[in-house]
């Protein structure tokens, strides 16, 4: 049958990438894109915060517990599942807010803003923070004020 062929002799990847698409593009005529531009948003995100549970505090140890390849997926997919909630809501808030709103928002900015600068390099040489805000900020605890971040900011408006 056509599902057989699609599904062997290498057109298996091009047929999940086809069904996704047909998904995704379907999800985006009935309901608008604001499904596929959390899902753009949050994936890279998740990424490097799955990438840094090895060097989190209190997460470093559930991480390594976590050692089939299928627990691990798990683990990426909460971790993107409450990205794709925050980032749904994000783009769901209202383009003005009042000053409660805007103080949370502030908030959420400046602590992912420190978790990433403190990261990279580069702005080191910018600004280099001193050793009490590079721990606060730093890898141990990256993981947390970034997905603090978006929970804080997605909440902003509610």
């Amino acid at each position: 049958s056509f599902v057989t062929v699609l599904f062997t002799g290498g057109y298996a990847d091009w047929s999940v990438i086809v069904l996704v698409l047909i998904i995704l593009v379907g999800s985006a005529m009935l309901a608008g894109s604001s499904y596929a531009a959390a899902l753009t948003f949050s994936l890279p995100v998740a990424l490097i915060l799955y990438n840094a549970v090895s060097g989190t505090a209190l997460l470093s140890s559930v991480g390594k517990q976590f050692s089939l390849s299928i627990e691990q997926a798990i683990l990426f997919i909460i971790i993107e599942a409450i990205l794709f909630a925050c980032v749904r809501r994000i783009l769901l808030l209202p383009r003005s807010s009042g000053p409660m709103t805007g103080l949370i928002a502030g908030i959420a900015a400046t602590v992912v803003l420190l978790a990433v600068w403190i990261q990279v390099p580069a702005l080191q040489g910018l600004w280099h923070f001193g050793p009490q805000v590079q721990n606060i900020f730093g890898a141990s605890y990256r993981f947390w004020w970034i997905i603090g971040g978006f929970v804080l900011l997605a909440f902003a408006g509610s």
